[in-house]
C-alpha cells in the first residue's frame, strides 16, 4: 500500500473506534522495509503519536514524536510533527512550551505552504488551544477565526478537522463572554462528529462534555447531568479506566454533583477519579492529583466529614507547595493562596501572590490577562486588612480585564464585586451598590446568576448538612434578593432544629433574630420572634433573659404603634428590673425612661410625667456596679447576638475559597 492509502486505513479504524487495530496496521507498517522515504516514515511515526495521544498514552506519544523529529528537515513534514507535539505538549500541562512551538509551526507553515492547504488550518486550531489555555483570548479568537476560515475553504464544513476548529472558537467566544454563539457552535461540532464517527465514540465524549461546559456557563442546567454520564461511559467502553480521559470525565462529573448541592454523589464520583489518577500516577504526582483531591475534600467538608476532609486539604496544601516551589506556576500559585486565606493565613498568602505577581508581570506582560488575574487575588487577599491597597490592585486589574474581555465579561464582573467589597469595608455605600449595580447588569445580558444570586445558592448547600450553622447571613441575603418566603421558611427550619437543645438556646436565637428583624424594619416577625422568646424564658424561669428579650420587644412594638402592648412589656420588665435590685435602684432607669417615652407616644402626658419624676427619684448609681454592669451587657450582646454573625461570616468566607475545579476535557484537534 502506498502511504495514502495506509494514511487511509489508520483513519478509517479510528473513525471506527478500533484503536487496537490502527496501531497495529501502523506499527506493522512502520516495521516493514519499503518505507526508505524519511518523510514517509515520519508522517506514520506522527499519525501513530496522535492515536497514542488520544488514548493517553503520552510517554509513547513522546517517543513517536521523538522519532518523527529525527527522520525529517523537510518543512511541511516538520510542521506535521510540531502541530503534533504541540498537543501533546497541551495535554500534558506544558502550555508555554506548546505556545511556542506553534507559533513557530505556524510561520513555517505560511511560508512552506500553499494557501490551500489545510495543514495551516491545522496548526492554526492547535495553537489557538494553545493561547486559551494560558488564558490569551483575544489570541485565541483571532487564531481560531482564521482557522475555521481556512479549513471552510479548503476542506469545507463537513470535515471533522473542520468542527475541530469551530470548537476552539466556540471556547474562545465563551471565554469572551459571548454565551449565546458558542452553544450554537458546540452543537454543530456535535451534529459534524456524530455524522463522521458516529454516536459512540470518544470524540464525541470530548463534544458533549465542551457542549455541557457551555450550558453550565450560560446558567442552564437541564441535560448537563445525562450528557456528563454519556462521555464518562463513552469513554471507560473504549479507553477503559485506567485512562486519563476517563478519570477527568469522572472528576468533572463529581463537580456538577458539588454544584447541584448532591455532596454524597459528589464524593463517590471523586473518590473514583481519584483512585484511577492515582492507579495512573502514582500517589505523589501533584499536577495529575491535586484537582481531585482538593474536589474530595471539599465534598467531605460539605458532607460533615471533617477529619476526612482535613486530610484532603493537608495533602493538596503539600501538593500546591511542592509545585508552586519547583515550578513557579501562576495557577498553582493563587491556588496555593487561595487556600492559605481560607485558613485566615493572610500574609503568606499575599506573599505569595506578589511572587505570582511579579512572574506574571516578567513572562506575560504588566497587561495581560494571567496578570489581571493574580492582581485581583491580591486584592482580595488585602481588602479586609488594606483596603486602600486592594483597591488600587483591584483597579489596576478591573483596567487589564476590561481591555482584554470587555465591559460585559463574567470575569470583569467579578473583579467589580472585589472592588465593592473594598468601598464597603471603607463605609462608601453608594460606590459599593453602583458597582454591585454594573455587576448585577453584566450577569443579566449574560442570562447568568448575580454574585448574590451565586453566593446564595452556594451558602444554601452548605445548610443543608448537619454542620450547616446560623443562618442569618443566608436569610439576610435571600431578604435582599426579595426572596421573602424562602427566608423564613430557612429560619423556622432552623429554630425547629434548636427546640430540642434547651428553651435557652433557642430562647437566645429568637432574640437575636428579633434584633436583626428589627433592623430590617420587618417589625411584625420580630415581635414574632420576640414573643416566643419571651416565654420560653418565662417558662425555664430566667429573670434576666426574660428582662433581655422584654427590652427588646418593646421597640418594634413601638414602631408599630402598638403601644397597649408595649406599655404591659414595658411594666413586666419594670417588675422584674425591681426584684433583681429593688424599687429604687439605677438600673431602674432604662425600663421607666422606655415606659415614659411609651406613654408620650401613646399621647399620656400625666402618666409619662409620673414616670418622669419616680426617674428622678431613683438612687445614683455606683460608678464600678455601673462600669461592671455595662460591660457584662457588652458581653451578652456579643456573645448572643455578634458572635453568631462573625461565625457564620467566617464559614462563608471559608466557602467562598472553596471553588470545585474541573480539568480540561477540550478536544484536542486531529
Amino acid at each position: 500500500m502506498t502511504l495514502i492509502e495506509v494514511l487511509k486505513s489508520a483513519r478509517e479504524l479510528y473513525r471506527q473506534a478500533k484503536f487496537n487495530d490502527e496501531v497495529a496496521l501502523l506499527e506493522s507498517t512502520i516495521k516493514s522495509e519499503q518505507w526508505r522515504g524519511l518523510d514517509d516514515l515520519a508522517r506514520l511515526y506522527v499519525e501513530l503519536s496522535r492515536v497514542k495521544r488520544t488514548a493517553g498514552l503520552y510517554e509513547e506519544c513522546r517517543q513517536c514524536v521523538e522519532k518523527a523529529l529525527l527522520l525529517t528537515s523537510s518543512p511541511p513534514v516538520l510542521v506535521e510533527i510540531w502541530n503534533e507535539q504541540g498537543q501533546l505538549f497541551d495535554s500534558v500541562g506544558k502550555h508555554s512550551e506548546a505556545l511556542d512551538l506553534l507559533q513557530n509551526a505556524v510561520a513555517v507553515a505560511r511560508s512552506s505552504l500553499t494557501v490551500s492547504n489545510p495543514l495551516t488550518g491545522e496548526v492554526l486550531t492547535t495553537l489557538s488551544m494553545a493561547h486559551l489555555r494560558l488564558g490569551e483570548v483575544k489570541d485565541c479568537t483571532i487564531a481560531a477565526q482564521e482557522a475555521e476560515t481556512i479549513l471552510r475553504e479548503t476542506v469545507g464544513e463537513s470535515d471533522e478537522r473542520y468542527a475541530c476548529a469551530i470548537e476552539l472558537l466556540g471556547l474562545a467566544l465563551l471565554h469572551s463572554g459571548k454565551l449565546n454563539e458558542p452553544e450554537a457552535l458546540h452543537r454543530k461540532t456535535l451534529k459534524i462528529r456524530t455524522a463522521y464517527f458516529g454516536e459512540d465514540h470518544p470524540e464525541i465524549a470530548f463534544s458533549l462534555l465542551n457542549l455541557a461546559g457551555t450550558l453550565h456557563a450560560s446558567g442552564k442546567t437541564e441535560g448537563i447531568e445525562e450528557m456528563m454520564k454519556t462521555a464518562v461511559d463513552i469513554f471507560r467502553k473504549h479507553y477503559g479506566d485506567e485512562n486519563n480521559s476517563t478519570a477527568t470525565a469522572i472528576n468533572n462529573l463529581g463537580g456538577f454533583y458539588l454544584e447541584q448541592g448532591n455532596f454524597k454523589e459528589a464524593a463517590t464520583q471523586f473518590e473514583l477519579a481519584l483512585s484511577l489518577k492515582e492507579r495512573m500516577f502514582g500517589t505523589e504526582d501533584a499536577v495529575s492529583l491535586r484537582n481531585v483531591v482538593r474536589n474530595l475534600g471539599i465534598a467531605y467538608d460539605r458532607l460533615g466529614r471533617k477529619a476526612e476532609a482535613k486530610q484532603c486539604l493537608d495533602r493538596t496544601n503539600v501538593m500546591l507547595t511542592k509545585l508552586s516551589t519547583a515550578e513557579s506556576d501562576i495557577e498553582i500559585m493563587t491556588q496555593s493562596a487561595s487556600d492559605l486565606l481560607s485558613k485566615r493565613k493572610w500574609d503568606e498568602a499575599v506573599q505569595l501572590l506578589t511572587s505570582a505577581l511579579a512572574i506574571a508581570e516578567t513572562e506575560h506582560g504588566p497587561d495581560s490577562p494571567k496578570t489581571a488575574l493574580v492582581l485581583k487575588h491580591l486584592g482580595t487577599a488585602l481588602a479586609e486588612r488594606d483596603s486602600e491597597q486592594a483597591k488600587t490592585y483591584l483597579i489596576r486589574s478591573l483596567r487589564i480585564t476590561k481591555h482584554e474581555f470587555g465591559n460585559t465579561h463574567p470575569r470583569t464582573a467579578q473583579v467589580l464585586d472585589e472592588l465593592a467589597s473594598c468601598f464597603l469595608l471603607q463605609g462608601d455605600m453608594t460606590t459599593c451598590r453602583l458597582l454591585q449595580q454594573q455587576s448585577a447588569h453584566i450577569a443579566a445580558m449574560a442570562n447568568l446568576p448575580t454574585a448574590e444570586e451565586t453566593q446564595i445558592a452556594n451558602l444554601m448547600s452548605t445548610m443543608s448538612d448537619k454542620n450547616g450553622g446560623n443562618p442569618q447571613i443566608l436569610a439576610a441575603m435571600l431578604l435582599n434578593a426579595g426572596r421573602e418566603q424562602e427566608a423564613d421558611a430557612l429560619t423556622e427550619k432552623f429554630i425547629e432544629s434548636l427546640e430540642t437543645q434547651g428553651g435557652g438556646k433557642l430562647a437566645k436565637e429568637l432574640v437575636t433574630l428579633g434584633i436583626v428583624e428589627s433592623g430590617r424594619l420587618r417589625n411584625e416577625k420580630a415581635v414574632e420572634y420576640l414573643q416566643r422568646a419571651v416565654k420560653i424564658y418565662r417558662d425555664i424561669p430566667d429573670i434576666k433573659g426574660t428582662i433581655a428579650a422584654l427590652q427588646t420587644l418593646c421597640l418594634p412594638l413601638c414602631d408599630l404603634s402598638r403601644y397597649d402592648e408595649a406599655r404591659t412589656v414595658c411594666r413586666e420588665w419594670v417588675q422584674l428590673q425591681e426584684q433583681e435590685d429593688g424599687p429604687n435602684h439605677w438600673s431602674l432607669k432604662n425600663a421607666l425612661s422606655r415606659l415614659q417615652l411609651i406613654e408620650e407616644k401613646a399621647g399620656n402626658p400625666e402618666a409619662a410625667q409620673t414616670v418622669k419624676h419616680r426617674i428622678a427619684a431613683l438612687d445614683e448609681p455606683n460608678p464600678i456596679e455601673q462600669e461592671e454592669r455595662n460591660q457584662a451587657q457588652i458581653d451578652e450582646i456579643i456573645n448572643n447576638v455578634w458572635a453568631p454573625f462573625a461565625e457564620m461570616l467566617n464559614s462563608f468566607a471559608n466557602l467562598g475559597s472553596q471553588s470545585e475545579e474541573q480539568d480540561s476535557t477540550t478536544s484536542p484537534p486531529q
